[in-house]
């Protein structure tokens, strides 16, 4: 997904929360029809609030971690959480992440694209063609 898209889903997602939302104090627990929390709808609104931080240059690792906790078996949460500890300088910790978002998703292009970046950067080069390889198969099923 462009980042112009990523940026209007959670720009979108970011007054679907506030309107449903408004004068709610601290954090936000949406609820279903029933009153008990629904954690996929808990996930995807910290989910999109963590993409706004993230493409504001906040630090979004809480609220990923928040959201990982609430829906352990979705792969894009640890990708971005990934860019966030390799940025931060936790090359290992981005390893994992993006190690389990495979697992995961195994079609899970940016995880691939970040993993191949850090092998890369590490002198591992055969590690680096595999996942390159890997995210070039990904993204042809993107582009059918």
């Amino acid at each position: 997904m462009s980042r112009r898209r990523r940026l209007a889903v959670a720009w979108t997602a970011a007054a679907w929360l506030l309107a449903a939302c408004a004068g709610t104090p601290g954090r936000v627990a949406p609820t279903d029809t029933a009153g008990a929390p629904d954690p996929e709808r808990d996930a995807a609104a910290l989910f999109a609030l963590a993409l706004l931080a993230q493409d504001a240059g906040d630090d979004a690792t809480a609220l990923l971690r928040e959201v990982i906790t609430l829906t352990p078996d979705r792969a894009a949460p640890h990708t971005n959480l990934g860019i966030l500890l390799r940025r931060a300088g936790r090359v290992d910790d981005a390893v994992r992440e993006y190690e389990t978002a495979i697992r995961l998703d195994p079609a899970d292009a940016a995880a691939y694209h970040n993993l191949g970046l850090i092998h890369r950067s590490r002198g591992t080069f055969a590690e680096a063609e595999r996942a390159y390889n890997a995210y070039v198969l990904a993204n042809v099923g993107d582009a059918v």
